[in-house]
């Protein structure tokens, strides 16, 4: 399991009572392992108007409240193609604000505990058949979930 299922706060925050799903992704590819990894701050910071770097420029874009920090986030960030006329060789490039992911980065899709699993096993198979489809159970007696698939 990756950090975010080991961390029932996350699960429960994101998995709409557990009805959602958790999508497993592969980071053997560049456009995944280009994510950038968000700070925690206690204020919010400030866009310097002459800075030149990226990271000067970008930090607003990874910047979350500390009081998110047990999240450890990344983001990819992409810039639209038609407005892309400085992209460097790291930069992710949208079309029509849609992020293209390679063959393969897909690996699991995980069905919350009470979510729908022979509807969603049903529209992976019509529409990705190479993708594995498994669900959370959990634990009895425990504040656990299991991941069985």
């Amino acid at each position: 399991l990756g950090p975010a299922l080991e961390n029932l706060l996350i699960v429960a925050h994101y998995s709409g009572a557990h009805k959602g799903v958790c999508l497993g992704f592969s980071l053997r590819n560049d456009v995944l392992c280009s994510g950038r990894k968000c700070e925690y701050l206690r204020k919010f910071p400030l866009m310097l108007a002459y800075a030149r770097e990226d990271e000067d420029n970008l930090r607003m874009l990874l910047a979350k409240s500390e009081a998110w920090s047990h999240e450890r986030e990344y983001r990819l960030i992409a810039q639209e193609r038609a407005h892309a006329h400085a992209v460097g060789a790291d930069t992710l490039v949208a079309d029509n604000s849609l992020l293209k992911l390679p063959k393969g980065a897909l690996m699991s899709v995980i069905v919350g505990c009470q979510g729908d699993y022979e509807k969603v096993t049903a529209l992976v198979r019509a529409t990705a058949p190479d993708v594995r489809v498994k669900r959370a159970v959990r634990v009895p007696n425990h504040y656990e979930l299991r991941i069985e698939g």
